[in-house]
């Protein structure tokens, strides 16, 4: 992902593959805060259109350090299709 537009298309991904309603949607300043404090934010894309994402944040624990995986999304099409990357 490569800044703002990714981050809401991540948005959109998460309405498509869940049903959220904007409430619910984890919104694109979070996955700008994660991408620039430590964790990711990865997107899944066919041609221009993202159709999954990876949102994770750096977290330590016990004093090692790790990601948190926060959510992963796959629009409802792409989901159960196996990997061919």
């Amino acid at each position: 992902m490569d800044g703002l537009d990714d981050f809401q298309r991540a948005e959109q991904v998460q309405r498509e593959a869940w049903g959220y309603n904007d409430i619910d949607v984890a919104p694109a300043s979070i996955f700008s805060v994660a991408r620039n404090f430590g964790g990711q934010a990865l997107g899944a894309f066919d041609g221009e259109r993202m159709v999954g994402f990876a949102l994770s944040f750096g977290a330590v624990d016990g004093g090692h350090a790790h990601f948190h995986s926060h959510m992963v999304g796959v629009a409802p099409e792409y989901q159960n299709r196996g990997w061919d990357g």
